[in-house]
């Protein structure tokens, strides 16, 4: 077992809407930052150089979704395709929320305001409060089962943008590009 390389945690996806353009990503890492139910926080981390991350610190609050077990192809099309170039909501049921689309059909949901955004090189670590939480009742989708569902071309198509977004982040964060 790898400390840090352990696919085996849930998928979740954030979204809003700035400058009257939809954005939405799959989130790189996402945890419970509060020890009780009373004000639940979360902390997000994000790509500094990631067009739908910058929308999100824009308008300092987003819809974070916790994907269900069935929703394989959000994942792909959240996690392949970039907001600025296509509508990913185009293929899915939502709805309009007060932090940003909500997608249907996910395992749980709440919207989350950021209070407090910490910078790194190459990440912003986002610290929020969550309000509106609902739970859709279906079993979450577990990133490594989820890579191992998706066909040869789905699987393909995410590598290949994961690696365009690691080549971009690297470049960004040696010529000290966008923050």
């Amino acid at each position: 077992m790898s400390l840090v390389n352990d696919l085996h945690h849930k998928v979740y996806v954030a979204t809003c809407e700035s400058e009257g353009r939809k954005y939405g990503f799959v989130l790189t890492w996402v945890t419970p930052a509060s020890l009780t139910r009373k004000d639940p926080k979360v902390i997000l981390v994000v790509s500094r150089f990631n067009d739908s991350a910058r929308a999100l610190l824009r308008e300092r609050r987003c819809c974070l979704h916790l994907l269900a077990e069935s929703q394989l192809r959000e994942f792909f099309i959240f996690g392949s395709r970039h907001s600025l170039r296509e509508d990913k909501f185009k293929e899915f049921e939502w709805r309009p929320g007060s932090s940003g689309p909500v997608l249907g059909g996910c395992a749980g949901h709440g919207q989350v305001a950021i209070e407090e955004v910490f910078e790194t090189p190459d990440r912003y670590v986002l610290y929020g409060t969550v309000a509106q939480e609902s739970h859709g009742g279906e079993a979450p989708l577990i990133l490594g089962p989820a890579l191992e569902r998706l066909g040869p071309l789905e699987r393909k198509a995410l590598e290949e943008k994961m690696a365009q977004d690691s080549l971009r982040d690297e470049k960004q964060f040696l010529t000290g590009g966008p923050s």
